[in-house]
C-alpha cells in the first residue's frame, strides 16, 4: 500500500482501480490533495495567471473550460482558486 504524500497513511490505490495520473493515487483523500505542495503551488500560479487576463480573456477561459468538460461544475474551482476574482 502506498503511503498519503501529505499525512503519511497507508492507503488503497491501485493502477487496476483506474486513479494513476489522478490525485486519488498519491492522495488518500481530498483534503490531503487539497494541503499538498502541488495543488497549493499549483493553486497560486493559476491566480497569478488568471490576474493576468482581461475580461474577455477570462469569459473565453470559462467557455473553453465548460465545453472541455461538457458542463460547469468546475465554476466554483476556477473562482477559488483565482482568489475570488471573477
Amino acid at each position: 500500500m502506498p503511503l498519503c504524500e501529505t499525512c503519511k497513511k497507508p492507503f488503497h490505490a491501485c493502477s487496476g482501480c483506474g486513479h494513476e495520473r489522478n490525485w486519488m493515487y498519491v492522495y488518500c483523500k481530498e483534503e490531503c490533495w487539497k494541503n499538498s505542495k502541488e495543488y497549493v503551488a499549483n493553486k497560486a500560479d493559476f491566480g497569478v495567471w488568471w490576474l493576468s487576463l482581461d475580461a474577455t480573456q477570462r469569459g473565453l477561459f470559462k467557455v473553453m473550460f465548460r465545453e472541455f468538460f461538457g458542463c460547469s461544475d468546475y465554476d466554483n474551482e476556477i473562482i477559488d482558486w483565482s482568489g475570488g476574482a471573477r
